[in-house]
C-alpha cells in the first residue's frame, strides 16, 4: 500500500477576539479548520460516533481553549479528539520544537510498564529494586487502573477495540502519562515487592533515554516472513508484515514467496498450518486476498466497497473489488492463526474473510482491526495553519464482505482467547504458539 502525501496549507482570515490571546485564537482556529478538513476528506468522520457526538466534541476542546492552552495542552487536545473518532489509522505529529521538548530535553516517569486487563507491572526497568513482574498499584496516589482508563482517551484505535491500545500502552507509557498527568520532578510509587507487601517509594523522573530497556514483549526473531516444519506433518508460516517497502528491502518478493511457501507444504503433505500474525500492522491491500486464495478452493469475494469522500471506487480502481480466484496449490488442510492487537489494518482484513468463512481456528487475542473494515488507503498529510501540527488522515472507507453485521467496532475475538502473563513473558513461554501446536497435533491424531 503506498502512502501518498499531499501537504494542506490554508490561512484563516479571522481577526482575533476581543479578549482574547492570538495563541488562544490560532489554537481554536487550528480545531476549526481541522474538523472542516476531515468534513471534506475523511469518509468514515461518522462510522462509529455519531455527527452530534463529533459536533459537541469539537465545540468542548474549542470552548475549553483559553490564553494558558500550551502547545503541549494542544497536542493533548489533538490526541483526545483522533482517538474518540475510532480509527487506528489517524495520527498526529507535533513540530520539531515540542518534539525535541518531549524527546530530550523533558523528564519523565522511569519505568516500562506491562499492562493486563486487572494488574499492572514493572515490564524493564533501568532502576535498582524494581524487576521485571513488580506489580504497581498506584503512581502519586492514583491508582494505576484509573490512570490506564484515562489514558486510553488519547490512544486511537478501531472502534471499542482496546487490544492495540494495550500494545501502545505498554510501549510508550512514559509519553502518554506525561502528556496527559504533566511534568513531575519524582514519583510516588506503591509496587507489592515479591512477598506481596504493599510498600511505597519515591522516584526521580528521568530523560525518555534512560527509560529505554529491553522489554519482556520486543520480538527476537527479525525475519519479516518464515516457514517451519514442525513435527507430525504440521508447519507454522510467520508473516510479520504485508508492507511491500519492507518485504522489498529485505529482498522478498511476497508473491514468490507464498507460492513456494505452499508448493512446498503440498510436497510435505502438511495436514495443519499455523499462520503467525502476530505484530503484523498491515500493508499492501492485494496481499491480504493474496494469502486467502491460497487456503480455499472456491472463488470468493473480499471487499464490498470502497468509497472516499467523493466517489465509490469500481473493479477497475481496485482488484480486491473483483472475485478472487484460489491457487491451484492452495492447502485444505486445517488452519490455526495467531493474532494479537497489533494485528491491524490488511492483516484484520485477511482475517475478517477468514472469519467470515470459517475456514480457521483464531487464537491469542482482539485484532487491533475491526471486523467490518478500516480506514486506509491513500493519506493526506493536513498541516494546521497556526500551531503547524500535522494529522495523516486516510481517505478510504473500506467495508469488508462479511454475514455478521453485530460488534462492527470490535476486532476477529479469538476462538481461543489467550494473552500471556508477565510470569510467561519472563520465562519466555510464547502461550499462544503452545496452544496452536497442541491443537494440531489434536487435529493430527484424529
Amino acid at each position: 500500500m503506498k502512502l501518498f502525501k499531499i501537504i494542506i496549507l490554508f490561512s484563516l482570515l479571522s481577526n482575533p477576539v476581543f479578549g482574547q490571546s492570538e495563541q488562544c485564537t490560532g489554537y481554536r482556529n487550528d480545531l476549526i479548520f481541522l474538523k472542516k478538513s476531515l468534513e471534506e476528506n475523511y469518509p468514515s468522520l461518522y462510522r462509529f460516533k455519531s455527527k452530534a457526538s463529533i459536533n459537541k466534541l469539537f465545540d468542548d476542546c474549542i470552548q475549553e481553549i483559553d490564553s494558558r492552552t500550551s502547545e503541549k495542552d494542544f497536542y493533548k487536545t489533538l490526541k483526545l479528539i483522533l482517538s474518540h473518532i475510532e480509527d487506528g489509522h489517524l495520527n498526529c505529529s507535533a513540530p520539531d520544537s515540542l518534539r525535541q521538548l518531549i524527546d530530550v530535553k523533558e523528564k519523565h516517569f522511569p519505568l516500562s510498564l506491562y499492562f493486563t486487563e486487572d494488574k499492572t507491572y514493572v515490564d524493564c526497568s533501568n532502576l535498582l529494586g524494581f524487576p521485571s513482574g513488580t506489580e504497581i498499584t498506584e503512581i502519586n496516589g492514583v491508582s494505576i487502573s484509573a490512570i490506564k482508563k484515562n489514558l486510553f482517551n488519547y490512544i486511537v484505535s478501531d472502534g471499542k477495540i482496546e487490544a492495540k491500545k494495550y500494545w501502545i500502552l505498554n510501549h510508550s507509557f512514559w509519553f502518554y502519562f506525561s502528556l496527559v498527568y504533566g511534568q513531575h520532578k519524582e514519583y510516588m510509587i506503591t509496587y507489592k515487592n515479591s512477598n506481596g507487601q504493599l510498600l511505597k517509594t519515591t522516584v526521580n523522573a528521568v530523560h525518555e533515554k534512560e527509560i529505554q530497556c529491553k522489554s519482556l514483549t520486543d520480538n527476537n526473531d527479525d525475519k519479516l516472513v518464515d516457514l517451519k516444519f514442525l513435527h507430525q506433518n504440521i508447519a507454522l508460516l510467520t508473516i510479520r508484515t504485508f508492507a511491500n517497502d519492507d518485504l522489498q528491502s529485505a529482498n522478498i518478493d511476497f508473491a514468490d514467496f507464498l507460492n513456494s511457501t505452499f508448493n512446498e507444504i503440498k510436497t510435505k503433505k502438511i495436514t495443519s498450518l499455523i499462520i503467525d500474525l502476530r505484530l503484523n500492522g498491515g500493508g499492501r491491500d492485494t496481499y491480504g486476498a493474496l494469502l486467502y486464495s491460497y487456503l480455499c478452493d472456491t472463488t470468493f469475494h473480499y471487499y464490498q466497497q470502497l468509497e472516499t469522500s467523493s466517489k465509490i471506487l469500481d473493479e477497475k480502481e481496485h482488484p480486491n473489488l473483483s472475485l478472487q480466484q484460489p491457487k491451484n496449490n492452495y492447502f485444505p488442510g486445517k488452519v490455526y492463526i495467531l493474532i494479537n492487537g497489533l494485528s491491524f489494518s490488511v492483516t484484520s482484513e485477511f482475517c475478517t474473510i477468514v472469519k467470515n468463512n470459517n475456514r480457521a481456528i483464531f487464537i491469542g487475542e482482539e485484532t487491533g482491526g475491526t471486523y467490518c473494515g478500516n480506514t486506509s488507503g491513500n493519506f493526506i498529510e493536513t498541516s494546521l495553519p497556526y500551531s503547524k501540527f500535522i494529522v495523516f488522515t486516510p481517505t478510504t472507507k473500506y467495508t469488508m464482505v462479511t454475514t455478521d453485521k453485530n460488534n462492527i467496532d470490535r476486532g476477529i475475538i479469538p476462538d481461543y482467547i489467550i494473552k500471556p502473563t508477565v510470569a510467561d513473558l519472563i520465562n519466555k513461554k510464547d502461550v499462544q504458539l503452545s496452544l496452536g501446536i497442541k491443537l494440531a497435533e489434536k487435529n493430527n491424531s484424529r
